[in-house]
């Protein structure tokens, strides 16, 4: 080849040209006598050097050169090899192979970038060594953290293979797929993997990448790119990276500043719009969205974010389009087909949103799959399973290339070889067919749906956190002081663990239940505790239960043996209710093992009786729920259960041995059961479909979420995704069903799509907005989730938004509770931390600290009391509310594994407040969701009579409310699970009212 110019010059300064020695080297002789020996061997010597010398001045051929610098190279002697190189390059016409064996010795000498310097000289004229170089010099430039270098030269392979065959481009398209990857640049690296799958070759671990491109995929086998000095862009990948492992914050500092060094990227500009979307921070988008870069449409995270921010303003029709054109450029990403079938679904679309919806739970599952089989080798099974979806899917190459991981994994017959082999030459065929959009767009065309202005996005409506006025020094002290001493309530849980040993079952770390309940109707809340202590299934192994009588002028008392409620099964979650109608509270306890329901017999005592089951020996209940859910003016009782599994009750954990994650065991049947006029339980067939849809769950609410039909039902299932059983009804006379709508309600998972650890439930207006909202407990690395319902029936996951995300992260929470303390209007929200196990020695908590954040119109903030209870670490568990001492301010009782149960007395200096206790007459007695309005001046709020009321417990029976300055309440207005509505008007504050469905008067307690 003829050298360029420039070309040259590279060469003179990387490879020393101007002085390359070609004479020969004189030799000195040794010795001072001609007829020495010594003389005569120097004599000897310079002969052979003269002949060798010769040799080497003999014409040699160019291949001749190559192949003796090769043999050099071979022994790791590179300066020989150069040396026999040096004379090739100062031709015209260099050998490309010249170059590349000489950029390979400079890359083993220490000098990769003079080797990479070598390399980009090499012309494209020969296909195979510019692959080659290009290869090299990739690898060369990683090495020193260069990803960009690194990404131009194999992108001038690619380039060349354009218009010309290159035989090793496969190998330029897995490093690239790879380099892409590791830069966060996933789209752009799917284009170069679906090219290695219609190659059929692409590795086990490319496949992985495949299945989910909007999540981080780093191949740790690459060096990292430089971080020292300028930010790289590659460290998008970090930043998605931080997002991807929960660090929320942290994710959106850096791609804050990858954004501002470089404002023209649309994959960083992309990214940082999909952060400020799922922590909505719906200001900072709106302001983002008015400049981002040129391009950024071909981005399928920028779609989403403008979705769910246009659905979020309940701007469907233009949010269906954003989510449609990121499921066109990204196939793989579920949520923005569970996004799309929520706007499909409010459009009265639903044979197409029931279309995105499937494509979500297919595309759910191969994650599922994929997550499993890459920390151990898939069964035959689930790697059949998979390939059955990606069929499904219309992603045949990706089905057949999983199908051959299965036939490497676990062999095969010929036939099924060769049925393989025509499969996949059937799909050749049909290239045009499996690239065909409208089956990834449910059928729906683009061109039908608005494109929306990212000009005109609406206004967030709630105020964003930090721009309450109010500030922490400025607001009341919240004191929550432990009274349970001075009052003579003497309680402490026993698990059963044996405490001499490190070994602890899974059953005995869930805590006990409590259940607040005036059960003698004087006025005064009593307290039921559940107790453990024996073995699992032993229906009278363990301790008996407590019940606690509350008189105010004397200390609380058990009289669990008077009243007959010492129940002795290992007992978890109480609910009160009042099944048969006649006015005095009952109590169903969950057990590990039979349940048993306490009829009140309304002469403070109880008649007991197990509670009909299916296979009871074999059940472990967590909560349990009440409420009416078939619209008949009678409750149901939900059972919560756990696990179904008897291995779970003798596997033992140890800080050194975790065996206690509930997802090795099999799930349990949720159940619903019906209680008749008569008192008689009975399977209730409005919720078969619970029977298919097993779980690991712990705690329940039941309300009428949506203001629709009747009452519905949400459980937090541990390690698996929520259930929001939603009321369903044809027609007016038709009956009252229950379909399962947690993940296209919203509910179902973490901020981040994850399935959580979900224990404890709050449940209350938190936004002031008129709707329920849940905040939900979890476990360790996994923030707790505020679901705020902005639309009934629809829940947005806003605990990064209203500062909650944080502060949860780092603990493993269970009971929680929706309270405003100190009576400003806000509700604030105390939660129980405390570890399953001791594992101090990985750096986690195991005593933890309860919480208490506090709410205002910005959000919550963690504040807790001076007490030394919210001082000293524990394991905490169940958490219940009650006004105990008739002040109007609402107390708490807590209960743990390590320490006494404690009541907390709210002394707060507080504004004022309202208490309301409601009685249904047409409707079930306890009013099981009923809403209540309360409006003065300007301001309102709103609550529901809860049935559940979280983990394992129920509160007092009664609504509270703080009013903040207001001493009067203009309207009082109640909407009954009847359909009855009641309205009172100018209530004064500061007391407790009776409402009775149908009465027009207020009663004073």
């Amino acid at each position: 080849m003829k050298i360029h110019r420039t070309v040259r010059s590279v060469l003179i300064r990387v490879i020393g040209l101007g002085v390359i020695g070609l004479g020969v080297i004189g030799l000195g002789v040794v010795g001072c006598g001609g007829d020495s020996e010594e003389q005569r061997a120097a004599e000897l010597l310079q002969s052979q050097r003269r002949r060798q010398q010769a040799q080497e001045a003999a014409p040699k051929s160019v291949g001749q050169r190559i192949d003796e610098a090769q043999a050099y190279y071979d022994q790791q002697n590179y300066a020989a090899a150069q040396d026999r190189l040096r004379p090739l390059l100062v031709a015209d016409d260099v050998d490309a192979d010249a170059l590349l064996l000489y950029a390979k010795c400079e890359a083993a000498i220490g000098a990769p970038l003079a080797a990479c310097e070598v390399l980009g000289t090499i012309p494209p004229t020969e296909p195979v060594v510019f692959a080659d170089a290009g290869l090299l010099a990739a690898d060369l430039y990683l090495q020193q953290g260069e990803y960009e270098s690194a990404e131009a030269s194999l992108m001038r392979v690619v380039d060349l293979a354009k218009t010309v065959d290159v035989p090793r481009i496969n190998a330029v398209y897995h490093r690239l797929a790879s380099l892409l990857n590791n830069q966060g640049r996933r789209i752009e690296a799917a284009e170069y993997l679906r090219r290695l799958l219609r190659a059929e070759d692409i590795t086990e671990k490319e496949l992985f990448a495949m299945n989910t491109f909007g999540d981080a995929f780093i191949d740790v086998s690459m060096p990292k790119p430089s971080f020292s000095g300028t930010l790289p862009p590659a460290a998008l990948a970090e930043a998605k990276r931080l997002r991807g492992d929960g660090e929320l914050e942290q994710a959106k500092l850096l791609i804050e500043r990858l954004s501002a060094a470089f404002p023209k990227s649309t994959p960083i500009a992309a990214f940082r719009c999909r952060v400020y979307g799922e922590m909505k921070l719906d200001a900072l988008l709106d302001d983002y969205l008015k400049s981002v870069p040129v391009g950024i449409e071909r981005e399928p995270e920028y779609w989403y974010a403008l979705g769910t921010r246009l659905q979020s303003s309940n701007r469907d029709s233009e949010a269906v389009r954003c989510f449609l054109e990121a499921v066109t450029l990204d196939p793989t990403d579920r949520f923005s087909y569970l996004a799309l079938a929520r706007s499909l679904r409010a459009l009265g679309k639903n044979t197409e949103a029931d279309c995105a919806n499937q494509r979500f739970s297919l595309l759910h599952e191969s994650a599922v799959i994929t997550a499993k089989i890459g920390s151990q080798p898939g069964t035959a099974a689930e790697l059949s399973r998979l390939a059955e979806i990606l069929d499904t899917l219309n992603r045949p190459w990706e089905a057949a290339a999983w199908r051959d991981v299965a036939l490497k994994t676990y062999g095969g017959s010929p036939e099924w070889r060769q049925r393989l082999r025509q499969q996949r030459e059937q799909i050749a065929e049909n290239a045009t067919a499996a690239s065909d959009p409208s089956g990834v767009r449910c059928g729906l065309e683009l061109d039908r749906w608005p494109l929306p202005s990212t000009k005109e996005i609406a206004p967030n409506d709630l105020v964003d956190p930090g721009s309450d006025q109010t500030t922490a020094d400025s607001r009341t002290e919240i004191r929550l002081h432990d009274v349970a001493a001075d009052v003579g309530m003497d309680f402490h849980y026993d698990s059963g663990d044996d405490t001499s040993d490190e070994v602890q079952l899974l059953h005995q770390l869930t805590g006990g239940g409590i259940g607040v309940i005036d059960f003698d109707l004087d006025g005064h809340p009593d307290v039921y505790f559940t107790q453990g202590g024996g073995d699992a299934f032993d229906a009278d192994g363990s301790k008996p239960n407590v019940l606690f009588r509350n008189l105010p002028s004397a200390p609380w008392t058990s009289v669990s043996a008077e009243a007959g409620t010492g129940d002795l099964g290992y007992g978890q979650g109480v609910a009160v209710a009042d099944l048969n109608q006649d006015g005095f509270p009952d109590m169903i306890l969950a057990n590990i093992g039979p349940n048993v329901i306490y009829q009140n017999n309304g002469d403070g005592t109880f008649r007991r009786q197990l509670m009909a089951a299916v296979d009871a020996q074999g059940d472990w209940t967590s909560s349990i729920a009440c409420g009416d859910l078939s619209g008949d003016h009678l409750p149901e009782i939900v059972e919560i259960n756990y696990i179904d599994d008897p291995t779970a009750l003798t596997i033992g954990c140890t800080p050194d041995k975790d065996a206690c994650n509930p997802s090795v065991f099999r799930p349990a049947v949720d159940r619903a059961w019906q209680v008749g006029s008569d008192g008689a339980v009975s399977r209730w067939d409005g919720c078969q479909a619970m029977d298919e849809r097993p779980n690991y769950g712990f705690g329940g609410v039941i309300a009428n979420f949506d203001d629709s039909h009747g009452n519905d039902l949400f459980i937090a299932n541990d390690t698996e995704f929520n259930h929001f059983w939603l009321s369903q009804r044809d027609g007016t006379s038709d009956p009252i069903t229950l379909q399962e709508s947690a993940q296209i309600a919203g509910c179902a998972f973490g901020l981040l799509g994850q399935r959580q650890g979900c224990m404890g439930i709050a449940a209350g207006d938190f936004d002031r907005n008129g709707l329920v909202d849940l905040h939900v407990t979890n476990f360790w690395n996994q923030a707790a989730d505020l679901y705020s319902q902005e639309t009934p029936g629809v829940f947005t996951n806003v605990n990064a938004k209203r500062g909650l995300y944080e502060d949860t992260r780092m603990t493993v929470g269970w009971g929680s509770q929706a309270v405003d303390f100190d009576r400003n209007g806000w509700l604030d929200l105390p939660v129980l931390n405390g570890n399953l196990t001791d594992h101090r020695q990985r750096g986690r908590a195991y005593q933890m600290l309860p919480q208490l954040f506090r709410g205002d119109a910005g959000g919550f903030e963690l504040q807790n009391p001076a007490d030394r209870y919210w001082s000293t670490p524990a394991l905490g568990r169940t958490m219940a509310v009650l006004d105990f001492n008739r002040d109007l301010k609402p107390d708490l009782v807590t209960n743990h594994l390590d320490a006494p149960a404690a009541l907390l007395e709210n002394r707060t200096v507080t504004e004022n407040a309202l208490q309301l206790e409601l009685i249904g007459t047409t409707s079930e007695r306890d009013a099981i969701g009923a809403k209540v309005s309360l409006t003065s001046g300007d301001e309102s709020w709103v609550g529901w009579v809860f049935g559940g009321d979280g983990l394992l417990c129920t509160n007092e029976s009664m609504l509270d409310f703080g009013l903040g300055p207001y001493d009067s309440i203009d309207r009082i207005e109640v909407a009954w699970p009847s359909g009855t509505r009641q309205s009172f008007s100018d209530v004064k504050a500061n007391r407790r009212y009776l409402i009775v469905e149908g009465e027009v008067e207020l009663l004073q307690r």
